[in-house]
């Protein structure tokens, strides 16, 4: 097996990511997983993060944060692939991609059935389990989640303006309040 890459994001569920990485690191080494661990400064690190390691020959390269990581390292893993990067990997695939959920939501890892716990999650990440997932395409970015016009994106600029409610009540909580004060055009 190659050396797995983890990608983290600090600041994913309100940077409860970032006092995961102690964990992440005992549960790689417990379990000898070979990987390198490095952590994102902003916005759109990832992206730059996962196209450098998968065109450095890493794999699986993983996202441990959220949904929003999750984005990242799929449009950085694209531009490895072909799609858009000056130089690409010979063979035109991206990925695999691993999921260490530690997101907010962690809606796409929901979705898929993945494990929620660091060591379940590192588990199948070191047994190579896979499957493939369809990735879309607008305006030049990748996305593995959905993509949505209307209400959704709403209660997400509502939801990052909030601050204490964490988890799923935060986001019920964004779309009522979203619901509740919308003005239409």
């Amino acid at each position: 097996m190659n050396t797995t890459k983890i990608i983290v994001n600090p600041y994913a569920d309100r940077w409860k990511a970032k006092a995961a990485i102690p964990d992440i690191e005992r549960v790689c080494q417990k379990i000898g997983l070979d990987y390198e661990l490095v952590v994102t400064e902003g916005p759109n690190h990832g992206i730059e993060l996962a196209r450098e390691a998968a065109l450095a020959g890493f794999s699986p390269i993983v996202s441990a944060g959220g949904d929003g990581s999750i984005s990242e390292v799929v449009n950085g893993l694209m531009q490895a692939a072909g799609a858009g990067a000056e130089h690409s990997r010979s063979d035109g695939v991206a990925g695999p991609l691993g999921i260490i959920p530690l997101g907010s939501a962690d809606d796409f890892a929901d979705m898929l059935g993945l494990e929620k716990e660091i060591e379940a999650a590192c588990r199948v990440i070191l047994a190579g389990q896979t499957r493939i997932v369809d990735v879309g395409c607008v305006n030049g970015r990748y996305f593995d989640n959905n993509s949505a016009v209307g209400l959704e994106p709403m209660v997400t600029i509502t939801e990052r303006a909030m601050g204490r409610i964490k988890g799923t009540p935060r986001y019920i909580v964004a779309a009522l309040k979203t619901i509740l004060h919308h003005k239409p055009w």
